[in-house]
């Protein structure tokens, strides 16, 4: 499996945010067992930059930009306004060693 590796940098709600050069931002949360899972640092429902403005809470990750909680251990929106499709987070599996980060993509 490909994966990068980054040095993150603390998001300011309990995700990581990796930086990595030319390519898409990601996302690294801790779940509530303590693993850790990445995404894409882009809203699904309206593909615009979480700019640091989302944050970790009982195992959900909330967009502040409209408000939508998604579950860090599916991906899928949780207690949503059914008239509106919030999209769904991809997840990608994450190794931690030390101060780094491993994203192991498909």
């Amino acid at each position: 499996m490909p994966e990068e590796k980054s040095r993150p940098r603390q998001g300011p709600a309990g995700f990581y945010l990796i930086e990595m050069d030319g390519e898409p931002n990601y996302v690294v949360a801790t779940r509530e067992d303590g693993s850790y899972v990445a995404f894409l640092e882009r809203c699904p429902h309206a593909k615009a930059p979480f700019n640091h403005t989302g944050y970790v809470e009982e195992g959900l990750f909330r967009c502040s930009l409209h408000d939508f909680y998604y579950s860090l251990d599916t991906g899928e929106a949780v207690d949503f306004d059914k008239k509106e499709d919030p999209g769904c987070l991809n997840l990608l599996r994450v190794e931690r060693e030390g101060d780094q980060f491993a994203i192991l993509f498909p």
